[in-house]
């Protein structure tokens, strides 16, 4: 869990405060402290850090709702695997939440994030129902296609490639 100089669970510490001043677990409720601590963590690519900070512009806590913002969160912690952040993400694409409306993206994600939430099982099958079989077709060779990506930074994003990318 160490890399190197220890950033990765500085990241991960800050990501858990973040989430105790959320909760007011053992501290006051502080949402500036939060949103804060969630961007510390976030922008050093820990993926718990970067999906709260994108479910913080998605629900306005702490911060203007920013619906791109958060898609640009969730990308990143949805691009490292974890499968919160993958449906969020999903969702996005399939309402055109900060981002076109996108149904192949969407079933993508929502397959990537199925691996472990019966929740996008679901709404896979939903988001299938708008879409043709050619569209389906893509977006199951992009799912079968897709690799985790080690953590990514916000200022590293440029150069990294989501399903769909060309």
């Amino acid at each position: 869990m160490v890399s190197a100089g220890g950033r990765t669970v500085l990241a991960l510490a800050q990501s858990n405060l973040g989430v105790l001043y959320r909760d007011g677990r053992g501290v006051p409720r502080n949402e500036e402290e939060v949103v804060k601590l969630f961007r510390l963590a976030a922008g050093q690519g820990l993926s718990e850090g970067q999906y709260n900070l994108g479910v913080s512009y998605d629900e306005a806590r702490g911060v203007t709702r920013n619906y791109a913002e958060a898609v640009k969160w969730y990308q990143l912690a949805a691009a490292q695997g974890m499968a919160q952040a993958q449906y969020n993400l999903a969702a996005s694409y399939a309402n055109g939440q900060g981002v076109a409306t996108n149904y192949v993206q969407s079933y993508v994600w929502l397959t990537l994030a199925g691996r472990s939430l019966e929740l996008a099982r679901r709404m896979r099958s939903l988001v299938a129902q708008r879409m043709t079989t050619t569209q389906v077709a893509e977006a199951e060779r992009q799912a079968v296609n897709w690799q985790p990506k080690k953590a990514i930074a916000a200022e590293n994003l440029q150069g990294v490639v989501l399903p769909g990318d060309k």
